[in-house]
């Protein structure tokens, strides 16, 4: 848990840095790159994808709606400050709740 706190402190404020001198739109496309070269091997388990075909749609949300929380979260670290926007985006955990409630409420069943 420390490490992975200290590996997001570090791409934070690489993100940061590089800000300055790269769009977000390259510095996004750079990281989820290096990203999808280290998952790929987790993917493809014993020479198939290992990913559960009757759950495809919920991966495919849930993979679009990280990649826009990602690409937000460096764009804010390049208009903000590092700790107003690590802020932010460490909160997103906050708000599962109410939508998990309204989505109950809505009648979207398994």
């Amino acid at each position: 848990m420390l490490a992975a706190a200290f590996a997001g402190a570090i791409v934070a404020n690489s993100v940061k840095g590089l800000s300055f001198l790269f769009s977000t739109v390259i510095i996004y496309f750079f990281t989820r790159l290096f990203s999808a070269v280290g998952i790929l091997r987790t993917l493809f388990q014993k020479g198939k994808l290992s990913v559960q075909k009757e759950h495809f749609l919920m991966i495919v949300l849930t993979v679009i709606f990280y990649n826009l929380s990602m690409y937000f979260y460096f764009f804010s670290l390049k208009k903000i400050s590092i700790v107003d926007a690590s802020l932010l985006f460490n909160s997103a955990p906050l708000f599962v709740p109410f939508f998990a409630v309204s989505v109950q409420w809505g009648g979207v069943t398994k």
